[in-house]
């Protein structure tokens, strides 16, 4: 799957300019910049404790305990998400997939149940369509979160993300376990 092109001129969905955090330890984050346009599907790579999660929390307008801004700005659509960030952000601005993506699926419901009821139709097809686009065939969607693989329910909830919030940016942290490239591409 590839990303589509992003407009000339559009305005970025992401924008992290020179952003600066540091714990008591030390710098955590030292003037990063980041610029996601529309369309666009950008991957943060780095060790173990590099940041990554740290950047995706900060772009959402949300820092761990200990952790401080001391220099930067973070823009999503347009508004600042620090030092506090806009109420719609998270959730209907941009959606955020964590690490253990499995623990945000209802482990009752089986994938297709939970990415329609995230898109608000009884619509198979549309489930099945989107289960598709993050490179799940149709089979995922009609297991429970138990019976599917960490990489597969990482990108169910990135179906559920994308779902709740469409044509804004999901931010995740950790590894896109065997997601195909451009998945999040929207």
């Amino acid at each position: 799957m590839t990303a589509p092109t992003p407009a000339a001129g559009a305005e970025p969905l992401i924008h992290v300019a020179d952003l600066h955090l540091r714990s008591a330890d030390g710098p955590v984050l030292d003037r990063v910049s980041l610029t996601v346009a529309p369309g666009e599907c950008v991957a943060v790579v780095g060790a173990s404790g590099s940041g990554k999660t740290t950047l995706a929390l900060a772009v959402l307008g949300r820092l761990r305990p200990g952790i401080t801004q001391h220099g930067g700005r973070v823009q999503v659509a347009g508004r600042s998400s620090r030092p506090e960030p806009h109420p719609e952000l998270r959730g209907r601005i941009a959606a955020y997939v964590g690490q253990d993506a499995g623990t945000t699926l209802n482990p009752y419901r089986r994938l297709g149940q939970t990415v329609r009821a995230a898109l608000g139709t009884r619509d198979g097809a549309a489930a099945v369509a989107l289960l598709h686009q993050v490179g799940l065939a149709p089979s995922p969607g009609a297991r429970r979160p138990a019976e599917l693989s960490g990489g597969q329910q990482q990108r169910g909830a990135l179906a559920v993300a994308l779902a709740r919030s469409p044509g804004r940016p999901a931010v995740g942290a950790g590894p896109a376990a065997g997601g195909p490239p451009g998945a999040v591409a929207r």
